[in-house]
């Protein structure tokens, strides 16, 4: 069987999306920050001709003329992100959303969003795949399960956890979860508790019943005979144990 590939249909609507929206792939940062931290910039060969690294490239021609399209990028064969391998531009991606680069938790899930409808085309998804100061930081990878690698939790677009493998599948992942992170795991949970509520207006919440002690033998013959039982079986006034 063939690897999973991502199409060039696919890298072209992302591509799209990012000249229509103008979405700056560096976001908070500037390109030369941004690539550092996915390449050795050093390691990289420049122009061959005044720049000898691809930092020295890119500083000069982004920061310093600002003569190249925010899209060069994903043409330049030096970062792989139009080659056959979709695990380049999939890094690329998820490093977009990191809460270093973008910091309005608001533009991260709709880009999530966005992407996570382009990629599923071909099979394959964002994902968060751990936290950092309740921000989630993601991953990407193929949807390999009946709810994706690491779901994204969109309930409204998926039946409700009624089936037992799924239920399992996310037991699992709370396991998982707990054992690496158990505030974020805890957290989590609460959270799709909440969004089942919200996405599911017949989905009622049940307090659980109060806990009562067991009753003793005396009192259940009390409770079970009635008002009168308890008022013959209480010692009269100056009545006493014993005689």
């Amino acid at each position: 069987m063939a690897p999973q590939q991502l199409t060039v249909v696919t890298r072209q609507r992302l591509l799209d999306l990012l000249v229509v929206e103008k979405v700056w792939w560096w976001g908070a940062l500037d390109e030369v920050r941004f690539l550092e931290r996915l390449y050795d910039l050093d390691a990289l060969e420049g122009d061959g001709f005044r720049r000898l690294t691809a930092r020295e490239d890119i500083t000069q021609h982004c920061l310093n003329n600002d003569d190249w399209p925010p899209e060069w990028v994903f043409t330049d064969d030096r970062f792989g992100l139009n080659g056959d391998s979709p695990q380049p531009l999939l890094r690329f991606l998820a490093e977009m959303l990191h809460p270093v680069v973008r910091r309005d938790p608001a533009e991260v899930q709709h880009l999530a969003g966005k992407f996570n409808d382009l990629l599923a085309a071909d099979g394959f998804e964002l994902y968060p795949a751990e936290y950092i100061s309740g921000l989630p930081v993601y991953a990407g990878g193929a949807r390999a399960t009946f709810h994706g690698a690491r779901p994204d939790w969109k309930f409204e677009s998926r039946p409700l956890l009624t089936d037992p493998r799924v239920l399992h599948e996310h037991q699992e992942r709370i396991r998982a979860g707990l054992e690496r992170d158990p505030a974020a795991a805890i957290a989590s949970v609460q959270r799709t508790r909440r969004k089942l509520v919200q996405n599911h207006p017949g989905t009622t919440r049940h307090r659980a019943p109060a806990r009562r002690r067991p009753a003793t033998p005396v009192q259940a013959c009390h409770d079970a005979a009635g008002p009168e039982c308890r008022r013959s079986g209480r010692p009269r006034q100056g009545q006493r144990h014993g005689g």
